[in-house]
């Protein structure tokens, strides 16, 4: 265990607490309990935790609000594109635009539009629009 890890719930995906040193004993950050107790606590509760570094249960945090691609109508396609301004919009055919609101960290939705149809997968601001339309083609192809 080091400072700089957490308590993390792989079944939540989410981050109980993190872990710092206080007078020489590892402790939750916010409720300033042992770690060991805490972790007995969580498993009393029939909680599954992983002690793991901060870095890599964000990371999983922010892998977990990726969905697949879905399809939606143009109505729901033109309230999102007016809801919010949108972000990396790629105008044409096909088409994409980045919702500016995020899911989770770098992850948000993107929309689409090819032709007559119209798409919605959340996944990762470190893709471009190119990648992006070629994952959806490679979709298009195998639905």
């Amino acid at each position: 265990m080091n400072t700089g890890d957490c308590i993390f719930i792989p079944a939540d995906n989410s981050i109980e607490d993190t872990i710092v040193l206080r007078n020489d004993e590892y402790k939750t950050q916010y409720g300033n309990r042992p770690v060991a107790v805490r972790l007995q606590e969580l498993k009393a509760e029939g909680k599954i935790t992983e002690v793991i570094p901060f870095d890599d249960a964000y990371n999983r945090m922010e892998l977990s609000h990726i969905t697949p691609f879905e399809k939606i109508d143009e109505d729901q396609y033109n309230f999102l594109l007016e809801v919010l301004p949108p972000m990396r919009w790629s105008m044409g055919n096909p088409g994409v635009f980045a919702m500016s609101e995020r899911e989770m960290g770098n992850v948000t939705k993107f929309v689409f539009n090819w032709g007559d149809d119209y798409y919605t997968k959340c996944d990762t601001l470190k893709k471009t629009n190119n990648e992006l339309l070629d994952e959806l083609n490679n979709f298009r192809k195998e639905g």
